[in-house]
C-alpha cells in the first residue's frame, strides 16, 4: 500500500508528456521516471545516481549511466532539456550545491521536476536519510541556488 504522498506523485507523473532531446533522471536507478510518465519521446535518457545501492541486479535496478553525487561540485554537463529528481532530496545533505548542480545542468530553456517529501518516515538507507523541506524552505533554497 502506498502513501497518499506517493499516490499523488504517481498520479501527477502519469499525466506528463515528455518530449525532449536529452533527459537526466537523478536517482532514477530504482524507479526510472520514463516508466512513470504518460508519454516519453526523448533522444537521450541518462540516469545519474551516487551508487549507494550497488547491488543492482538483485534489486532489479538500472545501473546509473553517470555515477556522481549531486552534493558535490563535479557535474559540468549543461545540455539537459529536462531533469527529473524524484524522491532524492531527503538524502541530500548539501541542498544548495545540489540545486546549483541541477540548475547548471539544464539548457537555457530547460525544466526540472524535483520532489521534496515532507511528512514521510525515515527510510532506507537510514544512515543517508537526512532532511525534510517545507514549501518556504524549498522556495528559499531555489532563490539562493
Amino acid at each position: 500500500m502506498s502513501s497518499y504522498y506517493r499516490q499523488s506523485l504517481e498520479n501527477y507523473l502519469k499525466d506528463l508528456d515528455i518530449k525532449a532531446n536529452k533527459v537526466l533522471d537523478i536517482g532514477g536507478s530504482s524507479n526510472p521516471a520514463y516508466k512513470r510518465v504518460h508519454s516519453f519521446e526523448v533522444n537521450e535518457y541518462l540516469i545519474l545516481d551516487n551508487n549507494a545501492e550497488q547491488d543492482y541486479e538483485t534489486n532489479g535496478w538500472k545501473k546509473p549511466d553517470i555515477q556522481a553525487d549531486i552534493n558535490e561540485t563535479i557535474i559540468t554537463d549543461t545540455s539537459f532539456d529536462y531533469i527529473f529528481c524524484l524522491e532524492v532530496f531527503e538524502y541530500v545533505y548539501n541542498p544548495l550545491q545540489a540545486l546549483r548542480n541541477i540548475k547548471n545542468m539544464l539548457t537555457n530553456n530547460g525544466n526540472a521536476l524535483i520532489t521534496f517529501p515532507f511528512i514521510y518516515p525515515v527510510h532506507n538507507p537510514k544512515e543517508l536519510d537526512y532532511l525534510r523541506y517545507t514549501e518556504f524552505g524549498i522556495t528559499k533554497l531555489v532563490e539562493k541556488a
